[in-house]
C-alpha cells in the first residue's frame, strides 16, 4: 500500500518493472472478432468508501461473454500495488478501467496498444482529468473512445462531485478530489475498427507533454 508520495518516488522502478516484466495471458491475435450487442449503460460510482469495483460484461446475442470492463476505484490511501506490473487488475485514484479477454476480471487490458504500466494506461482517470483545460480534452478527458475488434467503447464520467479544500491540494498531484461521478459506458459496432487493442489516439498525452492540456494556441 502506497501512499501518494511514496508512489510518486516510486514511479521510476514501477515503469522498468512494467517493461521487464514477463508473459501475460493469452489474448486473441486475429479476427473475426465476435459481434458484440450495442448499448448504452451507466452507474453511479462511490469513490470515498475502502474501493469499489464496477464490472460490465459484453456479451453477443446469444449472451456469450467475450469481454468484461472492469473499472476499479479508490481513496489515495488505498491504491494497490500488484506482484506484476503488467496485470491491470488493480487500482489508482480516482477511476481506473479496463477491458479484459474473456469473461476475466485481470491481466492484460485492451484498452491500450501496447503493454503499459496502469499509471499510462488510457484507462487510468487521473485526478487531473477532472480539473480545468483537461476537462475536455479529447480522448484523456472525461470523455473517451476506444476502437478495436469490431467497436467503439466509449466511456464518458458525468455528474462528477469533488471535494478540494484545503488538505487536498496540500497531498498534490496524486491526491483524489472526486468523491461521487457517473460513469456511462456505450457500445457501438464500427466495422473500421479492426485492431486486437484500442487504437492510439491521435492527439499527445497530456499527462506526459510540457504543454499539458494547455490549447491557448487554439491546437490540442
Amino acid at each position: 500500500m502506497l501512499s501518494g508520495k511514496k508512489l510518486r518516488h516510486a514511479l521510476p522502478f514501477l515503469l522498468l518493472c512494467a517493461t521487464l516484466s514477463g508473459a501475460v495471458p493469452a489474448i486473441a491475435g486475429d479476427g473475426p472478432w465476435p459481434v458484440i450487442t450495442e448499448f448504452t449503460t451507466a452507474a453511479d460510482l462511490d469513490l470515498t468508501g475502502a474501493g469499489m469495483t464496477y464490472e460490465l460484461p459484453l456479451a453477443d446475442a446469444a449472451g456469450q461473454v467475450h469481454y468484461r470492463l472492469v473499472c476499479r476505484g479508490a481513496a489515495e490511501d488505498l491504491i494497490q500495488i500488484a506482484d506484476k506490473p503488467d496485470d491491470q487488475s488493480w487500482a489508482l485514484p480516482p477511476l481506473t478501467c479496463a477491458l479484459y479477454e474473456g469473461d476475466s476480471s485481470h491481466g492484460r487490458s485492451l484498452l491500450d496498444p501496447a503493454p503499459v504500466h496502469p499509471l499510462l494506461s488510457r484507462g487510468y482517470f487521473d485526478s487531473r482529468a477532472f480539473v480545468g483545460d483537461c476537462v475536455q480534452y479529447p480522448e484523456y478527458g472525461l470523455e473517451r473512445h476506444y476502437r478495436l475488434r469490431g467497436f467503439t467503447l466509449t466511456l464518458v464520467a458525468e455528474d462528477v462531485k469533488m471535494q478540494l479544500d484545503d488538505s487536498t491540494l496540500l497531498r498534490g498531484e496524486y491526491a483524489n478530489p472526486v468523491t461521487r461521478l457517473r460513469l456511462v459506458v456505450a457500445l457501438r459496432h464500427d466495422e473500421a475498427a479492426q485492431s486486437a487493442f484500442a487504437e492510439a489516439p491521435d492527439v499527445p498525452d497530456p499527462r506526459h507533454s510540457d504543454r499539458g492540456c494547455n490549447r491557448s494556441d487554439g491546437r490540442w
